[in-house]
């Protein structure tokens, strides 16, 4: 039996390596290509409106999606310095009555995330966040008038793929007002935004 030399086998370990590395890497472009976008897109049923696609500088892509009438969401992605970083915006508005808050509601909006960002295998930031206890809800900042049941709930989740800061918020839509009975909510909207660092402590804090 023909003995392979230590060192080659150790030579030969390491190229294989390097290679599964280089090749995550290209695999793993970011900002994602459209065609990686509309991909993950559809398969949780989003539509992507390429009309929409927007570069304003290098290493920076803005991606608008839709899913009805009433639900945008917009996704930017950054390298910033080497650094990744995510910012998804959804809004459903035209809402008969006050939302009230579900995991359920946004877990496609998460799986775009997770699979856009690069970095998270499926589920990884949505079980974290879901598994967590109820917070307290906020009076919206800024407000210049806070009405009855307008809130706003946020958590986090530090995981293996990244570091994630959630909010919602639930907002009067069109207002009328009576001289009887004060201000009147005529439907509500509701503001879903996910941002996604590297890290806590690589996170870019607006200038």
């Amino acid at each position: 039996m023909t003995r392979v030399p230590h060192r080659r086998i150790i030579c030969i370990c390491l190229l294989l390596i390097l290679l599964f590395l280089t090749g995550c890497g290209t695999s793993k472009a970011y900002p994602p290509s459209e065609e990686t976008v509309r991909s993950a897109a559809e398969q949780l049923g989003w539509t992507l409106q390429s009309d929409l696609t927007a570069s304003r500088q290098a290493g920076q892509m803005t991606y608008t999606l839709s899913k009805d009438d009433r639900h945008r969401l917009t996704v930017n992605c950054a390298s910033v310095s080497g650094k990744r970083m995510l910012s998804a915006i959804s809004m459903v508005m035209m809402l008969p009555e006050k939302p009230e808050f579900s995991w359920e509601d946004w877990k496609d909006v998460i799986s775009l995330v997770e699979a856009m960002y690069g970095s998270f295998s499926k589920g990884e930031l949505y079980k974290p966040l879901s598994g967590q206890d109820m917070p307290e809800p906020k009076a919206l900042e800024p407000v210049t008038e806070a009405l009855p049941g307008e809130e706003s709930l946020s958590w986090e989740a530090d995981c293996p793929g990244g570091y994630a800061k959630v909010r919602w918020a639930a907002m009067a839509g069109q207002k009328v007002r009576s001289a009887s009975s004060g201000t009147e909510i005529l439907d509500w909207r509701v503001h879903f935004t996910v941002t996604v660092f590297e890290s806590k402590e690589s996170m870019i804090q607006p200038s």
